[in-house]
């Protein structure tokens, strides 16, 4: 029975996950490390207007970022963001981003990416807890959480709204 389990979820272990940045391009944000720190309460930020932070990556099928940030007051962030593929930088947003959270922006289909730029839209702060791309792999798997092992029961979010159920094990 557990082989039946394993080939119903072969498309969510064909999904590879969250990852973080490799690393960053010197210039107009301060302390820009931390915005892929893989911690909530440190931060890259600017408060000038038209200042972008470049985060790299190497090229990686991605198909979704999502960022953790807020505007230095708790509220949101009025920023743009956008990522590298193709020889061009294309933006996915343009806007207010919901303060301490993380918020996805869809890529629109699974490109090579090599970076991301997020820049300051307004005259406050932008900072940047955390950014992350969603790497995909074939098969187009959408899932947000892999967590599969043991027996018992793992709660996946496959796409969409809401949590699938799917029991592991005998």
């Amino acid at each position: 029975m557990k082989y039946l389990y394993l080939l119903l979820l072969l498309p969510v272990l064909a999904y590879a996950g969250w990852v973080s940045p490799t690393g960053h391009v010197a210039g107009l944000w301060s302390n820009e490390a931390k915005a892929y720190d893989n911690d909530t309460t440190t931060y890259a930020f600017t408060g000038t207007r038209d200042h972008f932070m470049e985060l790299t990556i190497s090229a990686t099928n991605i198909d979704s970022v999502k960022i953790w940030c807020d505007n230095n007051a708790g509220g949101p962030a009025d920023g743009k963001i956008e990522v590298y593929y193709g020889g061009a930088y294309h933006q996915l947003h343009d806007g207010s981003i919901a303060a301490d959270q993380f918020v996805k922006f869809p890529v629109g289909s699974t490109q090579s990416i090599t970076g991301a730029r997020l820049t300051l839209q307004d005259f406050l702060h932008f900072d940047c807890f955390e950014f992350y791309f969603r790497e995909a792999t074939a098969g187009g798997a959408t899932a947000d959480t892999t967590k599969l092992g043991g027996t018992g029961t793992d709660t996946l979010k496959i796409g969409g709204t809401g949590t699938d159920t799917v029991k592991v094990g005998p």
